[in-house]
């Protein structure tokens, strides 16, 4: 033979070596699948909190047909739509331990985890899953395992001071850690000037608050400004509450007018005896959770 034949026999043999790991490597690139199922591993992380098993099912090739064959290389990128969607769709934020009132009741709610997976790590499972997936047009399941974030406050010993106001019983409680520390009776908003329900936490607090006239229709015979005194509206003290960092106008404050205390008679405000408002200013620092129930 030839140095002339056995060059062309080596090269023909290269030719179909090249040929054949081609094919190969183009078999294991694409795969023919029906949908691709992707199942968020739930975590048990103790009492008293423990993630469920939470499974979506998503077509990541967005295909009408039966079945579809894809090329793993042009599945998308991660941050496809697909993946986003698997991603939010698998996010749960952790909560801390509050205070709940409901019906009538002061509720402690647990904490609960929290638990989210990045789109990188959607992306590469499915990638790697439909690499290894048989030929057969059958469904793929991709496992993935979420980044678990932990709450804040998960005990009572955390949970700190809350102040309940129930207008339907003019009453407000200061609660810590849980438990009931006092109740008094209060006053609150007039029809008209009613004292609206929501959840407020304590500002500023003035232990000898001056009373400055707001300029209402309700005021226009009083003064401009009256000082400190047990005669002041605002009583001996006074404490604001705030919603989103800032000062609604809404106060919880002394009153002497104790004929008052247990009706509807204030322009919004919660009023307190002058007597108990000096005992529960100390008890409330700034910060401290309000929540005003109808």
């Amino acid at each position: 033979m030839t140095v002339k034949m056995r060059r062309l026999l080596v090269c023909s043999a290269l030719a179909l070596v090249l040929m054949f790991s081609f094919v190969v490597s183009a078999q294991a690139a694409t795969v023919t699948v029906s949908k691709v199922v992707v199942v968020v591993k739930g975590v048990y992380t103790g009492t008293p909190i423990e993630l469920k098993n939470l499974t979506i099912t998503h077509d990541v090739l967005d295909s009408t047909e039966p079945t579809t064959t894809v090329d793993t290389k042009k599945i998308g990128t991660k941050n496809s739509a697909w993946v986003t969607y698997i991603a939010k769709k698998s996010k749960r934020t952790a909560k801390n331990m509050a205070y709940v009132y409901k019906n009538k009741k002061m509720v402690i709610r647990n904490a609960t985890t929290g638990y989210s997976i990045s789109n990188a790590t959607i992306y590469n499972a499915v990638l790697n899953a439909l690499k290894a997936a048989p030929l057969d047009g059958s469904s793929v399941t991709v496992t993935v395992s979420p980044t678990l974030t932990k709450a804040g406050v998960t005990s009572r010993s955390k949970l700190g001071k809350c102040i309940v106001v129930d207008k339907s019983q003019r009453r407000l409680w200061l609660y810590n850690h849980g438990k009931k520390v006092l109740s008094y009776r209060v006053t609150i908003g007039m029809p008209g000037h009613s004292t609206p329900s929501g959840t407020y936490k304590i500002g500023t607090k003035r232990p000898h608050p001056i009373w400055s006239n707001p300029g209402s229709a309700w005021a226009s015979r009083m003064p401009s400004v009256i000082k400190a005194g047990p005669s002041n509206p605002l009583g001996l003290r006074a404490m604001n509450l705030n919603r989103n960092g800032h000062d609604t106008g809404l106060r919880i404050h002394g009153t002497s007018n104790y004929r008052q205390i247990g009706t509807a008679s204030s322009h919004g405000c919660i009023r307190v005896a002058n007597k108990n408002i000096v005992k529960l200013y100390p008890k409330v620092p700034s910060g401290t959770i309000v929540i005003v129930q109808p």
